[in-house]
């Protein structure tokens, strides 16, 4: 395997953004599943199963967080304020401009994420990265926002998981506390604010136990074990056309697997798969999974889901669109959706995201004098 050197190196590992481009891929399909259903079982469980998407992104966010700390570590003395600065300025920018777009375009009246509509304080957490903590500001602001929320969340975690799980065991102890802590939080908070939510608004809750940040944790920590098994006992792997067949099971069982809901979510199943699809790419980026396009959409991935969710709503407003059915109408969406809102989103990456990441840098500069 290839050493993590310098920061800017990380950039390089084309099977990381490949990763992140199959990610903004299964987001988009499930996305258009849920307005063009397909036809086919197997394509409609394919599509379906794109919401995992999100997962693959946080094993694959903690992955090369934790390269990312155990290379800079020893570079600066203030290497958490500059891990910090460095997130700040990776994700604001452009998730500063998705609120003012999305309040500007769709309004703050009643939808289907605000019933009672967007208020101040639902606002305020969201610039503040805070809108995951609260029901029903988890996704109101910003579509797919508690996504988001679960992220910056793991970054403030991050410095104290990195000093503390230093070992392999120290990370497979804390995946299965977290895990029964995940399941028995759910448990809790379902009883306890049942009352709040009753029909017809208690979608909102079940969508809060599935996206709160403590009920993806375990994801996360699938993430850092994946790193400490790849870089740190690298040892441990199977070649990578056995990791890669594993991965392929694994994901394919999880479609249709019965679980025990609050102690096996499906999300979780999935990701073991993404793990192992992590470690076999890390040993052999096969060109069928690594290759030009799927390394670009995943440069402009998260400008890409950001702006996914407009380029959509334009669609199905469109008229003599509302002929398209079945599986070639999906296909046909999806192709359509992909391909514009990537143009959208390469526009964002360009001259919000990447002028973000510099100014970052430039305040990391100013920090180490």
């Amino acid at each position: 395997m290839q050493e993590p050197g310098a920061v800017e190196e990380i950039s390089k590992f084309d099977y990381i953004d490949a990763l992140r481009g199959f990610a903004i891929i299964g987001v988009i399909m499930v996305h258009i599943g849920q307005w063009i259903p397909p036809d086919s079982f197997l394509i409609g469980a394919i599509a379906q199963a794109g919401k995992f998407g999100v997962q693959l992104f946080f094993v694959v966010s903690a992955f090369t967080l934790m390269m990312s700390l155990e290379s800079r570590r020893n570079i600066s003395k203030k290497w958490m304020l500059e891990f910090f600065v460095r997130r700040f300025f990776r994700i604001a920018p452009a998730f500063y401009l998705a609120i003012l777009f999305y309040i500007y375009v769709w309004g703050t009246g009643p939808s289907y994420w605000a019933p009672s509509g967007i208020d101040t304080w639902q606002v305020l957490l969201t610039i503040a990265f805070l809108h995951g903590w609260h029901v029903e500001s988890i996704n109101a602001v910003v579509p797919g926002g508690w996504s988001i929320a679960a992220e910056v969340m793991f970054y403030i975690t991050l410095p104290w998981l990195y000093l503390m799980l230093r070992t392999i065991h120290r990370t497979a102890f804390a995946l299965l506390v977290s895990i029964v802590l995940a399941a028995l939080l759910r448990i809790v908070l379902k009883r306890a604010l049942h009352e709040c939510y009753l029909e017809p608004n208690s979608y909102l809750l079940s969508a809060f136990l599935e996206f709160f940040f403590l009920t993806q944790l375990p994801v996360f920590l699938i993430g850092i074990l994946t790193f400490q098994l790849a870089v740190k006992c690298p040892g441990t792997q199977s070649s990578p056309a056995m990791t890669m067949g594993y991965s392929l099971l694994v994901c394919a069982s999880a479609l249709t697997a019965q679980t025990t809901g609050n102690l096996l979510p499906q999300s979780l199943l999935f990701s073991v798969g993404f793990c192992l699809l992590v470690l076999s790419l890390n040993q052999n980026p096969i060109r069928l999974m690594v290759n030009p396009m799927s390394t670009f959409l995943g440069k402009i991935s998260f400008s890409l889901y950001l702006v996914h969710f407009f380029v959509i709503g334009l669609f199905r407003e469109a008229e003599g669109l509302e002929e398209m059915r079945g599986n070639l109408g999906f296909l046909m969406s999806f192709l359509i959706v992909l391909a514009a809102s990537s143009a959208f989103a390469f526009v964002l990456y360009r001259f919000v995201e990447v002028p973000g990441i510099a100014l970052g840098k430039r305040a990391i500069d100013y920090i180490r004098g």
